[in-house]
């Protein structure tokens, strides 16, 4: 559930900076399949929560979705963690 929550939070920020285009970069390998489509969604709350994900992708003129391993990804890892924990 995070995990899409901060990537929705993210989509609308740069929705709300006018960016037209947007590289989506997870260390989720799950979250990045599921909004490929290689992977169902079953629970019906993460459910919505890619359909959000999608309605705001779709809102650029250009994006792309890409898995980066969490081993090569320690730094943003870190942030994402620190972002959590202030609130």
């Amino acid at each position: 559930r995070a995990e899409y929550e901060a990537l929705i939070r993210g989509l609308e920020a740069a929705s709300d900076y006018g960016l037209a285009a947007i590289d989506v970069r997870g260390d989720s390998e799950l979250i990045v399949k599921q909004l490929r489509g290689e992977y169902d969604v079953n629970h019906p709350e993460l459910r919505e929560r890619r359909a959000r994900a999608h309605e705001l992708l779709e809102s650029f003129d250009r994006y792309s979705i890409a898995h980066v391993p969490r081993e090569i990804n320690d730094r943003a890892d870190k942030l994402a963690n620190e972002a959590l924990d202030d609130g």
